[in-house]
């Protein structure tokens, strides 16, 4: 099964921040809610997929993410992510624990220097446990 959504807006929490409840798997609301994100400003072209396969006779679910900021992004340090989707639903990416989120930053360079830098950054995650969705 494979699920392919259009993102709206980004934002990011370090694991450092995350309390126990969000660590031990209580996603509720609220507690998402409490939590301290940032938003980090995308560009248009984002999209988050969820693919879930069967790998050794075990089901994994894996999240990939991509999209375009000018910002620069934390690469170092754990995070979880919170996706808002076009259709009202939010995607919740990452836990706190092992596995942790990976995080990849590409950067463009504008031919002249009139123009923006444009950070390209791809979010993957693993995990054999369902993708948060609330």
């Amino acid at each position: 099964m494979k699920m392919t959504k259009i993102i709206k807006r980004v934002e990011r929490v370090d694991c450092s921040s995350i309390g126990d409840e969000l660590k031990n798997g209580l996603i509720l609301p609220s507690v998402i809610r409490a939590l301290p994100w940032k938003e980090i400003d995308i560009k248009r072209h984002a999209e988050v997929s969820v693919v879930q396969k069967i790998v050794e006779k075990e089901v994994i679910f894996e999240v990939n993410a991509k999209f375009y900021t000018c910002q620069d992004m934390e690469t170092n340090g754990y995070g979880v992510y919170k996706f808002d989707i076009v259709g009202g639903r939010t995607i919740i990416v990452g836990s706190g624990k092992r596995p942790f989120v990976e995080t990849s930053v590409r950067k463009f360079y504008p031919e002249k220097a009139s123009d923006a830098q444009w950070n390209e950054v791809k979010i993957q995650w693993k995990t054999k446990f369902p993708i948060t969705e609330i």
